[in-house]
């Protein structure tokens, strides 16, 4: 085919949906890939900050609420 001709319609209709179903199941990997990227991080720092709670002489429990409500916050899954 020479650069003058237009492409098969059905053709360039199965190429754009190969196309746009890739590009989606890309999009969808690196959303989940970030998604527990965060999750991970988020309970990282919630274990920092119960450690250092304790540390500071708060309570096992005290400590592990803040833990909790940081968790929660920063999760998205409750509101300040």
């Amino acid at each position: 085919m020479t650069t003058d001709e237009m492409p098969n319609p059905d053709d360039f209709a199965a190429y754009l949906n190969g196309i746009t179903d890739r590009i989606a199941e890309e999009v969808r990997d690196e959303a989940f890939d970030r998604a527990v990227t965060d999750a991970k991080r988020i309970v990282a720092y919630a274990a920092e900050l119960r450690q250092a709670a304790v540390t500071a002489g708060f309570s096992t429990s005290a400590a592990e609420s803040m833990a909790l409500d940081f968790w929660g916050i920063a999760s998205g899954i409750r509101d300040e």
